[in-house]
């Protein structure tokens, strides 16, 4: 016969288990109500910008070495082609897991052609990330005054924050 002191003994780590369990999915659901529910607002917003070939794609790659690992960073690139390279290349080294968040608006500038296509990718890039910094790599070919513009547009004003500097 079994001590009934074992029983018990038994009996608590199985609730201890039970509880620690509920615990972490408790946890798991908090966290996710979290993100459903935070608002984003004023979001630092970065658009890397110059010719093709300049080094916007590797500019973007030194920041990503000093990103705290606490935050998470959303890159909206676009390629002019149907074929993404950059976003491709920052995928390849970057993960949603290390806080990098990469979408692609392949097909045209996203001032012009891929104007509502951006709209969409950003929409989608920050209701997925909910970023505490975006960076945003137009083409070579796209205009920075015009997507200015676009990301200066009233539905956009609470979320990103756009500070113009000169060089």
């Amino acid at each position: 016969m079994i001590p009934a002191r074992v029983i018990v003994a038994e009996s608590l780590k199985s609730v201890a288990a039970k509880v620690a369990t509920q615990i972490a999915l408790l946890k798991k659901h908090n966290e996710r109500d979290r993100m459903k529910s935070t608002k984003i607002t004023a979001v630092p917003t970065h658009i890397i910008t110059g010719f093709l070939g300049v080094g916007k794609t590797s500019a973007i790659l030194q920041l990503l070495t000093n990103k705290p690992s606490n935050e998470r960073w959303a890159i909206l690139v676009n390629e002019f082609g149907e074929i993404g390279v950059d976003g491709s290349f920052f995928s390849g080294q970057y993960t949603e897991k290390q806080g990098v968040f990469i979408r692609e608006v392949p097909g045209g500038c996203m001032c012009c052609a891929a104007g509502v296509p951006m709209q969409i990718a950003l929409n989608q890039l920050l209701l997925q990330a909910k970023p505490d910094r975006l960076l945003i790599e137009p083409t070579g070919l796209g205009h920075p005054k015009e997507i200015i513009k676009a990301l200066s547009a009233k539905h956009y004003q609470e979320a990103l924050s756009l500070q113009k500097q000169s060089p």
